[in-house]
């Protein structure tokens, strides 16, 4: 099943434009300030970035990762900040943001939002 759930992701992300990361990282800004941001490349890694350093890599991104997993924090008390920035965000009209799980270990292990802008 992972397999194929796997092939799904990565056709998927072949066909999604890039976004602009540090742009739709600053709209959203005050939303994520506590948290712990990273970008979704097109290769399905997660790569933490801080949305304010002006040497950040560029990447070929699509999609902005938010969430709260750190040392200390157990994957399962992500979940309700997590729905909650969702539901936040999806107010707003300009982003779509859906809450995921990632078992991950080379990035990390819990919930987070999969933020892309809107496309009208």
């Amino acid at each position: 099943m992972d397999w194929y759930v796997d092939r799904l992701v990565a056709k998927e992300h072949a066909s999604l434009p890039a976004i602009d990361w540090r742009s739709l990282a600053g709209k959203i800004n005050e939303e994520i300030e506590e948290c712990s941001v990273f970008v979704e490349t097109r290769d399905k890694r997660f790569v933490p970035v801080n949305p304010q350093d002006p040497n950040s890599k560029e990447l070929d991104a699509v999609s902005l990762i938010v969430t709260w997993s750190h040392h200390g924090v157990k994957p399962w008390e992500t979940e309700k900040p997590a729905k909650d920035l969702a539901e936040d965000l999806s107010e707003r009209g300009d982003v779509s943001a859906v809450v995921l799980w990632s078992r991950s270990l080379d990035s990390f292990v819990g919930y987070y939002v999969q933020i892309r802008p809107k496309v009208s």
